[in-house]
């Protein structure tokens, strides 16, 4: 028996033309590649290597494309602002960056915010200027720094990334913390109501939040034992375009922790439910 690949095979019967072929295994490529850079954690390899499998099939594929592709796929402002920055990152096209663009074939949008740092600008005035939303005017910057066709237009732009990110990420640990809390909160209470506990988190808990912080819940669901979604409140924090992030986010995990506190004061007074609550609003003071 010789062995044959199943795409020789199919054009040797006539279910497929050599050039379908190609193109079919350019779409699994790209389609296995694409998978791959949704994935929002885990580790991973790379090793680099010379020496290939005989027979191998070797694809014609724009890698700058292709990462373009997958930047333009991810839906999560947590990864995305690590990849961009602070709004304050002033950035400009690289030199010739023009000439490689048709070697990539941009997007309309990708051309759009590409032809905005003809001139350095920050990523503030950017999105102020196009007509693209604040999440997609992120993400497309970030797919043109990812392919190298922006750059920062000033050394101390490296710095204030580096800061962005910190930010970021003591923001969303800051957030876990007290979704850790509401969470056994909430099983605490379900334990009791069963499921009245999601009327009871809606109606109740989270009127509790002050008029200027009840919109950055906007389009959140608390079914997911009423942890708060820290993507969708980014989102709502850059749509209000609030500058100062920090005290905000802490003002709305307090203010959601005070309505739980309360709303099972009034619910499971003297009970021991009470105390249980009590208590583990209190451990995230210690």
């Amino acid at each position: 028996v010789v062995p044959r690949r199943i795409g020789a095979l199919l054009c040797d019967l006539g279910y497929l033309k050599p050039d379908e072929l190609t193109r079919a295994a350019e779409q699994q490529a790209n389609a296995i590649v694409l998978d791959a850079m949704t994935y929002r954690n885990g580790a991973y390899t790379i090793e680099f290597t010379n020496e290939f499998p005989e027979g191998i099939v070797t694809l014609l594929l724009s890698t700058e494309r292709l990462i373009l592709n997958g930047v333009r796929s991810i839906e999560y402002w947590s990864l995305i602002l690590r990849g961009v920055g602070r709004i304050e990152r002033v950035l400009q096209q690289v030199e010739h960056a023009d000439t490689r663009t048709f070697q990539i074939e941009l997007t309309d949008d990708e051309t759009h915010i590409l032809g905005l740092f003809a001139d350095a600008q920050s990523i503030e005035q950017v999105c102020a200027r196009t007509y693209l939303s604040n999440f997609e005017a992120f993400r497309t910057i970030w797919g043109l720094l990812s392919v190298n066709l922006v750059q920062d237009a000033e050394l101390s732009a490296v710095d204030e990334k580096r800061a962005a990110e910190e930010s970021e990420y003591e923001l969303e640990a800051l957030v876990e913390r007290y979704n850790r809390i509401y969470q056994r909160i909430f099983t605490v209470v379900f334990q009791k109501i069963g499921d009245h506990v999601y009327d009871f988190v809606e109606y109740r808990v989270v009127r509790h939040l002050s008029p200027e912080n009840m919109p950055y819940l906007s389009g959140m669901s608390f079914v997911n034992e009423a942890r708060l979604d820290f993507d969708q409140l980014l989102n709502n924090l850059f749509a209000s375009g609030s500058s100062n992030h920090a005290p905000v986010v802490q003002s709305v995990c307090n203010e959601l922790l005070y309505g739980w506190v309360v709303e099972v004061k009034t619910e499971f007074a003297g009970q021991p439910i009470e105390a249980e609550v009590v208590q583990l609003a209190d451990s995230l003071r210690r």
